[in-house]
This record gives C-alpha cells, structure tokens and sequence, in this order.
C-alpha cells in the first residue's frame, strides 16, 4: 500500500512538471501574426495644429508646411489677418500660432494667462511707401492720410510710436483689413502713400516706378534703442504644459525652416507660390532678404520680447492688453 502511494505520489509529481513545462513553453513562443498586429497598434499622435499669417511669417513655415504634407506632423492653416488666429487661438482649435508679437500679450490678458510664446520669428518689416512723389522723408506725410494694415496689432503702434516720436500730429490712417488689398489699391493708383510689410511692400515697389520707399525699422531706430520684435510663435498653455516634447520638436523643425528660408530663396519661393501663401514665386523670392526670418528662443527670447513689449505699454497700454505679461507668458526651457 504504501508502495502504491509512493508511486501514485511519482506520477502526479511528473505530470505536473510536464504541465508546468508546457505552460512556460507556451508562454515563451511568439504570438499568431495577427495578435502581433494588435499587441502593437498604437496609435499615431495627433499632429500638432498650427495657423500662421501670410506674408513673412508664411514664408518662413514653408518648408515646415511641405515637409508636414507627407509627413503628417504637422496640419498648418494659413490665413489673411490676425483676428483670424486669435479666434483660433482661443477656441482650442490650434495648438501653436504664428501671431504679432503685441497680440501675444494681448490674448495673455484676455485668456486669464493661457497662452506662451516660444520664439521670435520675424524682426521689423515694415516700409513706408509713396507714390505722389510728395513723401521723400517721414516728415512729409505730416498732413496726408496714410493706408495701413493690422489695425490692433504691431503695424498699428510701430507706425503710432514712429509718428509720435517725430512730432507729426496730423496724420491720418486708413486701415485695410488684408496686405494683398492694399497693396493691389496702391498699384491701381486709389492708395497713394501706405505702411506695407515685405513681401507686399516688395510687390508695389516691382510693379511700379519712382516709388518712394522709407525703412520704418531705421526710423524706429532712430527713436528707440529696442530692436522691433514684430512677430512670435506663441502655443495654448496646456500644450506647452503638457506636450513639451511636441514643443521642443516644433522649435526644432521651425528653426530648420527659417534658416532653409533665409539662405534657399529660390526653393522656398516655390514652396509659398505652391501652398497660396503669396501667388507669386519671382516675388517671394526677391523679398526673401528683407523679410527679417529668425527663430530666437530661450533667454533671449524673452529680455527681445519683454523689451519691445515694455515699449509699447508705455505708448499705450492697451497695445498689450493693459498689463506686461508676467514671467509664466515666456517659454524659456
């Protein structure tokens, strides 16, 4: 009997070895193709939302805005005018926006403290132009209505600054809504004198003679030892909160675009005629060298915007919402 036990003891012991060896065996063998195809299926991150302006800033996403076409990082909005983006801004549409450097800090204001900006894009762009031949210096459009663009943003309280610190106190603007209108009424001859950013101020200048031209950043200049910081790249709060690593890539891949802008003129040129950010690529390419593209982030992101900043709100306050931003405004690290 007790031998029987013994043996009966044997065979349970073995058979569970045998089971217990079956198991790891199944454990270690590599699943069917499609519990492979399952067990991996991640999905891809949403790409990152992005509108931008036309005109410099457009220029500079060009290569970012081609290269996202196949790559699928990136889904980019182009559009006419900055009101544009600030509805897109604060609906959550986009994540990141290209935008006027005072309407950064204005939609800080406006948000209860939602949005950051990341870098600066684009220096000074702006240029008075005449074609009445009675403007030859900025003095000579005391008395003369002047056309404009961004009516509440930058272009408005760089050319109110400029005016002011000159002593001219009778000059009168007439703001436009879009870059391409008022440069298409300067052409047709129904706009005389206008503020243009390149690469609009470009396109009248190349298709009309004996346009007087007058570089608004050397009057600035003139007047202020603070560089014009005329645009910036600014994002929601949350995604810089919560997607750092889509942020620092975005840094990354405009920095490339920016500087492939500045130093391939002719290759980006084709890229903004094919993307309708402006329809002519012989004139893109001409006005690539006075666009002012640059992608400053970091420390010195911040003391250029601060800066520029500071001189606004003590123009105007309300050019900057009514309050500087605090530090939490300026993406640093």
């Amino acid at each position: 009997m007790k031998r029987t036990f013994t043996l009966l003891l044997a065979v349970i012991m073995t058979a569970a070895m045998l089971l217990s060896m079956v198991a790891c065996g199944a454990e270690n063998q590599p699943a069917d193709d499609n519990e492979v195809i399952s067990s991996s299926n991640v999905q891809p991150s949403q790409p990152v939302r992005i509108a931008a302006l036309n005109g410099p800033t457009g220029i500079s996403v060009a290569k970012l805005a081609t290269d996202a076409a196949e790559s699928g990082e990136y889904d980019v909005t182009f559009v006419g005018a900055p009101d544009e983006i600030t509805g897109l801004l604060t609906t959550g549409e986009v994540d990141a926006a290209f935008v006027p450097t005072n309407l950064a800090s204005v939609l800080y204001n406006k948000t209860g403290g939602s949005i950051r900006t990341a870098a600066v894009t684009t220096l000074g762009v702006l240029y008075l132009l005449d074609t009445s031949g009675e403007v030859n210096s900025l003095a000579d459009i005391d008395g003369k209505t002047v056309g404009a663009t961004g009516q509440g943003s930058n272009p408005e309280y760089i050319l109110n600054y400029i005016i002011e610190g000159n002593g001219l106190e009778n000059v009168t603007t007439q703001y436009y809504t879009e870059h391409s209108e008022l440069a298409a009424l300067m052409i047709s001859g129904d706009v005389k004198t206008a503020m243009l950013p390149v690469p609009f101020a470009t396109q009248v200048a190349t298709k009309l003679e004996g346009v007087n031209s007058i570089d608004l950043q050397a009057e600035w200049a003139k007047i202020s030892d603070t560089p014009i910081a005329q645009g910036v790249l600014v994002c929601t709060a949350d995604f810089a909160d919560n997607n750092k690593a889509d942020l620092d890539k975005l840094l990354a891949d405009f920095e490339v675009s920016a500087n492939f802008a500045n130093e391939n003129p002719a290759e980006t040129a084709q890229y903004v005629e094919k993307l309708g950010i402006i329809s002519s690529a012989a004139l893109t390419e001409k006005a690539i060298p006075q666009c002012n593209i640059v992608c400053i982030t970091g420390e010195e992101m911040k003391s250029t915007v601060s800066d520029f900043l500071e001189v606004l709100y003590a123009a105007n306050p309300k050019s900057v919402g009514g309050a500087m931003p605090n530090d939490d405004f300026y993406v640093v690290g």
